[in-house]
């Protein structure tokens, strides 16, 4: 059984809103928040593994061969960019909870705009220290 009721609008048109739209918004909203911080601390955990990595570099690769020194460049590198991509997923659904605050009832289907993190497949030595 659906509730409604009457809303008064900017140009004094009554609108009828709907309870189910408002808890599904409710709930929209709770889940993208719960994937902000679920995504926060994927890029803590991120950033912590690249400042390892590179104290690792400095204290214990100090004589390292050419090759060895651009393998654990290469893991480097992997390590930055997913940083970086899992920064730029929680500015998206900071932007996305930031609509859905602003607009009250916005119906965002999680299936259609959540992302999700690829499995990444070493496809080198180095990428699979990671």
């Amino acid at each position: 059984m659906n509730e409604y009721f009457p809303s008064i609008t900017s140009n004094d048109n009554p609108m009828i809103i709907d309870v189910a739209d408002v808890r599904q918004a409710a709930e929209s909203y709770r889940e993208l928040e719960e994937n902000v911080y679920m995504t926060s601390g994927k890029s803590f955990d991120l950033e912590k593994k690249l400042r390892h990595l590179e104290q690792s570099a400095k204290n214990r690769f100090g004589g390292a061969t050419d090759s060895e020194l651009s393998d654990l460049e290469d893991v480097v590198a992997l390590t930055a960019h997913r940083v970086q991509s899992t920064e730029s997923e929680v500015s998206d659904l900071e932007n996305k909870l930031a609509a859905l605050s602003a607009s009250g009832k916005k119906k965002i289907s999680g299936s259609q705009n959540r992302k999700r993190f690829n499995q990444d497949f070493p496809t080198s030595k180095a990428q699979s220290i990671l």
